[in-house]
């Protein structure tokens, strides 16, 4: 069965680190210095961060927001309840904001061992329990608009990121889809073909056959095994191609057919039976289908990450031009797929002959 990479496998942590980023340096940093400057808390000698207990403090009556960036905007922009934006962030900045302070004050007053501090708390408290009724009485504005700019800033990126997200995750699997179906064509393509080679050696070389079955078997145990993934070691695919060269160079023995690689293949992936419509195309509309002395030379050459296919056989004049088929544009869409702007395909011919040149950038 095919084996489907799994859906979120590769998220990314971008989205909580730029949470927390922005709230550690936003809540640890700037509330507290503002907490510090705007109630004129006195300087304590040799320390760059005085009355670290403030630090929780700015960090607990922030918490309301969460409802606001978390609960609240998801909420009504998965539903689209796009009307009962302004009332419940009335509802949010407006009340429980200073709900969220009025508490937070009670209890760091009830637990700090600073008298200093307990005094500030209580006066807090005090202050928020006076002007509980009335939305945005009592409490500093400056730092509700920039609870709401700068928790706001989190939401539309973490959303962002989901829609992106989401988007590339319909994209990877449609992909996928496609190349299941252009793997669905090509298989049967290719055992149709062989066992049509198959028969043309049964009925001229009878004692070779059983010997091209078992080919031919460990030929279909890499197809259905090895190619399920979508790349598979370089040199598995190229000792695949040697097999089925060698399987036509029995059904045409007087044929001259090489197949030669330069370079190193280990650690490269490619995608699987990406050459094998070139090579059906090469015995099935070359000359040496025809003649027993036609020709058909494959090089291969890997070079600094780059792949270079060369195939080149001969063709018999007014022979019709090899235009490949269902082989060949199945081939030209999964390059698209695999290898988007990263390969190229030429194909160039004369009156006797015809070659293609494939290049990938593996790396």
């Amino acid at each position: 069965m095919m084996q489907h990479k799994q859906a979120g496998s590769g998220k990314s942590w971008f989205p909580v680190i730029y949470e927390w980023a922005v709230i550690i340096l936003y809540i640890g940093m700037y509330k507290y210095s503002e907490l510090m400057e705007l109630y004129r808390f006195p300087p304590v000698p040799q320390t760059d961060f005085p009355y670290l207990e403030l630090i929780p403090y700015c960090f607990a009556i922030t918490l309301y927001v969460w409802v606001y960036y978390r609960w609240l905007m998801p909420w009504l922009m998965k539903t689209r309840g796009y009307i009962w934006i302004l009332p419940l962030l009335v509802v949010c900045f407006g009340y429980l904001s200073k709900i969220d302070a009025l508490l937070t004050s009670k209890l760091f007053a009830w637990f700090t061992g600073d008298p200093l501090l307990r005094h500030f708390y209580e006066s807090q408290a005090a202050h928020l329990l006076y002007r509980i009724r009335w939305p945005f009485f009592g409490i500093h504005m400056e730092w509700l608009f920039t609870d709401f700019i700068v928790f706001s800033s989190i939401l539309f990126v973490r959303d962002a990121y989901e829609k992106e997200y989401h988007r590339h995750l319909v994209q990877e699997n449609n992909l996928q889809l496609q190349l299941d179906a252009l793997k669905g064509q090509l298989n049967p393509h290719f055992l149709f073909n062989t066992l049509n080679s198959l028969y043309a050696m049964s009925l001229k070389y009878p004692d070779r056959t059983p010997e091209q079955i078992l080919k031919l078997a460990e030929m279909m145990r890499y197809i259905l095994y090895d190619t399920q993934h979508t790349h598979v070691q370089l040199d598995k695919e190229i000792g695949f191609l040697q097999q089925f060269t060698d399987m036509e160079q029995q059904k045409y023995p007087s044929a001259g057919i090489r197949l030669e690689v330069k370079g190193d293949t280990a650690g490269y992936t490619i995608a699987p039976l990406l050459l094998l419509p070139l090579l059906e195309n090469i015995f099935k509309h070359g000359a040496l289908c025809v003649e027993d002395n036609g020709y058909a030379y494959i090089n291969i050459e890997i070079h600094a990450g780059i792949f270079t296919c060369v195939m080149r056989n001969d063709v018999l004049p007014g022979m019709p031009l090899q235009r490949g088929g269902i082989g060949l544009d199945n081939m030209r869409r999964r390059l698209e797929v695999h290898y988007p702007g990263r390969h190229s395909l030429e194909v160039s011919s004369t009156p006797d002959t015809y070659s293609i040149t494939l290049q990938i950038q593996l790396r």
